[in-house]
């Protein structure tokens, strides 16, 4: 039998370095999950995935009343994530936390492999343009297809990821690698990132010091808290000198939250699934703002976003998935689940992150993963699928 861990590793490490290849080995995750690995139960995926799925179903429900059937079609495809990888995770043998690690280790090594080809590429275009601005934000990220902003989250992750593990995990030994890495994806961000997900990374840096003002300091605790001081300073610096490479933050937000608080048709069911862009282009165009209608802006805020498309129900569902994990990670005092999913808090203020396949793929991964790490540490049997392969 096919040795599940590893394929779902090999996912992990296609995630961040090829939307192309990530979606097809999902499709057959999904496919393997279901017809080869033990097939996962109801009350399994409940325990798992309830909110993805719950959110998912609401989609479809908001299929029955949308004037964009196509597009809603296009929606349901791009948000299989929701659905594929509660069921994939429920396949898994056994959740561990030393399992969910090898996870993000491999999205982190997928990472780092595309960093690496994204910089060689970057300065091979600068060697022969001599302009740096021809590497920046979408000239950084275009090679491989990525918007910057989602690249940008992952990044932001990767960084999260690898400076927790040192700081707590005494017997890692890959220290110098993850710190090596880290260093890595922050470079890469300077590059890609925009205001918002500046903002986020100021967040996480934020906890690591205020960690170390209450626990013992250890040497690698030390070690990370200097890491997290050059970024902040690094971070502080390139906000106050007005240095921005992101092209992306030129219009006033607060126009289109105002059109998108309008443009909702019904409060409690919204426009429907694929209709929201649609419903958002005829506000634009009967007030004035033509030039928002032809650029296919959306609400740049993903609570607005949602009760545009689904309304009130679809918010609950969306609330569920966001704020429900967050909630248990508080009350179990799992910090990793709270800084790798609270980022997601900051972005929805100005980004629609479930807008596209790179970032609902993501989304769900990281659901996902900090749920059977919060069940592995409760001691919850995530799988009953333990026995060998």
């Amino acid at each position: 039998m096919v040795e599940r861990n590893a394929v779902v590793n090999f996912f992990c490490f296609l995630l961040p370095l090829s939307q192309y290849l990530s979606v097809r080995m999902l499709v057959v995750l999904f496919i393997l999950s279901l017809l080869v690995f033990d097939r996962p139960r109801v009350a399994q995926l409940f325990q798992v995935g309830w909110s993805c799925l719950l959110y998912t179903l609401i989609l479809g429900v908001g299929m029955v009343h949308s004037d964009q059937p196509l597009l809603g079609i296009r929606i349901l495809e791009t948000s299989f994530p929701l659905l594929a990888l509660p069921v994939v995770f429920v396949a898994l043998p056994e959740i561990t936390k030393d399992g969910i690690y090898a996870l993000f280790k491999s999205f982190n090594l997928g990472l780092l492999t595309t960093c690496a080809i994204l910089s060689v590429y970057a300065i091979y275009r600068v060697w022969f343009t001599s302009n740096a601005g021809e590497v920046t934000y979408y000239g950084f990220t275009d090679l491989l297809g990525f918007q910057p902003t989602y690249f940008s989250y992952y990044l932001v992750f990767g960084i999260t990821f690898n400076l927790f593990s040192i700081y707590y995990e005494e017997d890692q030994p890959q220290t110098s690698l993850q710190a090596l890495s880290t260093l890595v994806f922050f470079c890469c961000l300077l590059f890609s990132s925009s205001k918002t997900t500046f903002i986020t990374l100021m967040l996480v840096l934020s906890f690591f010091l205020f960690r170390f003002l209450n626990e013992e300091k250890t040497k690698k605790k030390k070690w990370v808290v200097g890491i997290a001081v050059v970024m902040l300073v690094t971070v502080f610096a390139i906000q106050l000198g007005g240095f921005s490479w992101s092209q992306g933050d030129v219009w006033d937000r607060v126009v289109l939250w105002d059109a998108s608080i309008n443009a909702i048709p019904d409060i409690v069911v919204g426009a429907g699934t694929g209709a929201d862009q649609n419903a958002l282009a005829r506000y634009f165009r009967s007030h004035d703002l033509e030039q928002y209608a032809i650029e296919g802006l959306n609400a740049h805020n993903q609570v607005l976003q949602v009760l545009l498309a689904n309304g009130l129900m679809g918010l609950f569902g969306f609330l569920a998935m966001l704020v429900y994990p967050l909630y248990r990670a508080a009350k179990s005092q799992n910090m990793l689940t709270v800084i790798s999913i609270f980022p997601f808090v900051v972005y929805g203020v100005t980004e629609v992150f479930l807008g596209r396949y790179q970032g609902i793929v993501f989304f769900a991964f990281l659901h996902q993963a900090c749920s059977g790490l919060m069940a592995s540490e409760q001691r919850l049997p995530l799988s009953t699928n333990a026995e060998a392969d």
